[in-house]
């Protein structure tokens, strides 16, 4: 049986995101001192994580050693670094991580020890592709759906140099790389598939946060277009509801204004009652002898108050001659 092989160079180490890549590579590191972080790589199974291995390379030894501390990953890649003649730039890459794999079906039937001799073997040609002096770290991992190894290696070249386009200077060279990957398992004794891999299921950390990021996004819209029907079909609703009332509105305007037509009709008639009342009173009055007598007394009244006027009008000027007569004879 024929079994593929797979490699991934797409994830980039700057400053920036070092730490985050190494604590995510060596995290059966961090369980051993203690310290459990939160993954978002659904893939990771954490009770195995301890079944993972990882090394450093030491550069003064020059191999690699069990890492029992992720600082030693930084040391190793410090002291590459180091070598380097002109200042490091911001944005440099200063690391690339590799992904190697091979089929899952291998290690359905494969020994541990067979299981063991296939991580040294893939880490043997990436020693001989990006130079062993540019060896920074490797981590086996058992603890995800398929097995895999990482490989950090730091891009310097020969002559002091950082720079990764050396080694993957455009898509055919990495095409190359590919086939020369395959091209050395087999010599190793690996029945190795030489045609090219479609893209396995498994995903470089920057290509999975992505997708775990569509995803949410995905899904967030999928829950906002769901809201948004459900306020269009509360719209509709209350829209009918508003329609129902307006037209039982309608209703109860047309029977008011037939009320206010007939009051209007009743204070009408209850006007030409109330005069044709008056009308029947003052008839009524005009031949009562009492109220006859009545209104003579009144007349009579009146007419005793304006003689009692004149007459003090009379008097007056008697008095006042009487009072000029006097003084005279005086």
């Amino acid at each position: 049986m024929a079994y593929t092989l797979s490699m991934d160079a797409s994830l980039k180490a700057k400053k920036e995101n070092l730490k985050g890549i190494i604590n995510h590579h060596f995290r059966d590191v961090l369980e051993q001192n203690g310290i459990h972080l939160e993954h978002k790589n659904e893939n990771i199974d954490p009770t195995r994580t301890s079944q993972n291995m990882s090394m450093y390379f030491d550069q003064n030894k020059q191999t690699f050693l069990p890492c029992t501390d992720t600082n030693q990953i930084l040391e190793s890649l410090n002291t590459r670094l180091a070598t380097v003649k002109k200042p490091l730039r911001a944005d440099a890459v200063l690391c690339r991580n590799l992904i190697l794999q091979l089929d899952p079906d291998y290690y359905k039937t494969a020994t541990k020890k067979e299981q063991e001799n296939s991580y040294f073997a893939m880490l043997g040609w990436a020693t001989k592709t990006f130079g062993k002096q540019n060896m920074v770290g490797v981590s086996i991992h058992r603890d995800e759906t398929h097995f895999h190894i990482h490989v950090m290696f730091t891009p310097v070249t020969s002559n002091g140099r950082l720079s990764q386009k050396d080694w993957f200077p455009n898509p055919a060279s990495l095409r190359e790389m590919h086939a020369d990957f395959r091209t050395d398992m087999t010599n190793k004794g690996y029945n190795i598939n030489m045609n090219k891999q479609p893209s396995r299921k498994h995903l470089s950390d920057s290509d999975f946060k992505t997708l775990k990021e569509s995803e949410e996004r995905i899904n967030d819209i999928n829950n906002k277009e769901q809201t948004l029907k459900q306020i269009a079909n509360a719209v509709i609703q209350r829209e009918q509801s508003v329609f129902a009332n307006e037209t039982t509105l309608e209703a109860e305007r047309s029977k008011l204004k037939d009320m206010l037509g007939q009051s209007a009709q009743l204070l009408t008639d209850s006007r030409r009652i109330h005069e044709t009342l008056i009308h029947q009173y003052e008839d009524y009055t005009k031949d009562d002898p009492i109220s006859n007598a009545r209104l003579n007394e009144k007349a009579l009244k009146q007419r005793e108050n304006k003689l009692n006027v004149e007459l003090n009008n009379n008097l007056l000027p008697t008095q006042h001659n009487k009072q000029k007569q006097h003084s005279i004879s005086l």
